[in-house]
């Protein structure tokens, strides 16, 4: 896996929310095409992997959390 940071605007307002009530708030994305004219057939496709990456960092999340508890 490797670390990437991105700016996600649908979420913001959640996030601002969260934080206002001293909550935690994390969101995760899978990447699901890679935003050219071939979206719409490639979305589909791409489906699996990107569920399966997220998956990945969940499981990298709980068992993190398991260790520290």
């Amino acid at each position: 896996l490797c670390t990437v940071r991105c700016a996600a605007m649908g979420r913001a307002g959640a996030a601002r929310a969260a934080r206002f009530y001293k909550k935690d708030f994390l969101e995760i994305r899978g990447i699901s095409d890679n935003a050219t004219n071939m979206t719409r057939e490639s979305f589909k496709q791409q489906i699996p992997q990107a569920l399966l990456g997220v998956y990945q960092i969940l499981k990298i999340i709980v068992s993190q959390q398991k260790t520290t508890q």
